[in-house]
């Protein structure tokens, strides 16, 4: 189910928390790690994505809200790319990554542009979205210490899955039409995306 984005940042609704600091330095086992100190890692990264995420503002238009939250996504997916090329194994998805860190790179340009150029208005968003991690998920991910290749490909395919989403909503709700065809661009190029990704999964070439 999904939410709107005014609630995104209430994390009551989605049991979803920034990273908490250990300030004892030696916590008790079975309590929550802090994450802060595993950057250069996937899940780290995630964790920070969440906690952007959760400082979204209520008061934004669509067209705000959109940028905004695509910004954050490929913030995201462009550091994952660099730890993915220092630390991954698999030939394919290294192939992978240049052309999504290419994209990520194009796609940043773009939002910030907008919003540099513009000034949207401020008002209640209508955008129906939902973080696509949760805090649980990720402290299990950094915890386990899981496999670099195999952690890019799932945590990519959950961003850009959460990005078509994004997108379709914006195309029901927005109006510029710069931003309508970046929507319908990311739709079309993230399912291609994500199709290539899960027949690397599905082939175990990760």
């Amino acid at each position: 189910m999904l939410c709107a984005i005014c609630a995104c940042h209430d994390t009551s609704d989605h049991n979803i928390h920034a990273p908490v600091m250990d300030t004892t330095g030696n916590a008790a086992l079975n309590q929550p790690k802090d994450t802060s100190v595993h950057s250069g890692i996937i899940p780290a990264v995630i964790g920070k994505m969440i906690s952007e995420l959760e400082l979204v503002p209520a008061v934004l238009g669509p067209d705000e809200a959109f940028s905004r939250i695509m910004i954050i996504h490929r913030a995201a997916v462009k550091e994952m790319c660099r730890i993915e090329s220092s630390d991954g194994h698999s030939a394919q998805v290294f192939l992978a990554v240049e052309e999504v860190q290419s994209r990520s790179y194009g796609l940043l340009r773009r939002f910030e542009k907008f919003l540099h150029d513009s000034s949207p208005a401020r008002k209640t968003n209508t955008l129906r979205y939902q973080i696509p991690f949760t805090k649980e998920k990720v402290e299990k991910m950094v915890h386990q210490g899981g496999d670099t290749d195999r952690e890019f490909v799932e945590m990519l395919i959950v961003i850009e899955t959460s990005e078509i989403t994004l997108a379709q909503s914006y195309l029901k709700e927005g109006k510029n039409n710069y931003l309508r065809s970046l929507a319908n661009e990311i739709i079309m190029t993230n399912r291609k995306e994500i199709e290539k990704l899960s027949l690397l999964k599905a082939n175990n070439q990760i």
